[in-house]
């Protein structure tokens, strides 16, 4: 089994142990299922850094559930909604720092995937890694009508 965690943990950006009664009051809170895969990974660390990261993506993170930051939460996208031309709300940052984030999307109910939203100035681009694609999809997998 490979380890993602990093060791030793930074312990600041480790959530308390996961328990299946925050599991239940975050879903309430949020409306939102959490994938199991997700869950089992938070179950043996509750969030913080990882030893590897998707290529060419700045993602060294993973946020926990709990009460201290940075934490998995709804967010709060009034600032944001102004400069994307896509909708946000369904989006769930996992990692991220103010100019980019990496999501749990939820805005297609029946499809979960992990959205990657990098925005830099007047850029806004958004990829979609859907469970069965490549990691790494080809350019001509991006839509261009969501690139301003």
């Amino acid at each position: 089994m490979v380890k993602l965690w990093q060791s030793p943990a930074y312990l600041t950006y480790v959530q308390p142990e996961l328990t299946d009664e925050l599991v239940s009051k975050f879903e309430k809170e949020t409306n939102y299922k959490l994938p199991l895969e997700f869950i089992n990974l938070l179950k043996i660390q509750n969030g913080g850094y990882i030893r590897y990261s998707l290529e060419d993506i700045p993602h060294e993170v993973i946020y926990g559930i709990g009460p201290n930051l940075p934490k998995i939460e709804k967010p709060d996208w009034s600032l944001e909604k102004e400069h994307v031309s896509f909708k946000l709300e369904g989006l769930i940052p996992f990692d991220g720092d103010g100019h980019w984030n990496l999501c749990l999307d939820y805005r297609e109910s029946y499809s979960i995937r992990v959205a990657i939203i990098i925005t830099l100035l007047t850029i806004n681009l958004l990829l979609f890694i859907r469970k069965e694609s490549k990691i790494h999809p080809d350019k001509s997998e991006i839509d261009s009508d969501l690139i301003e």
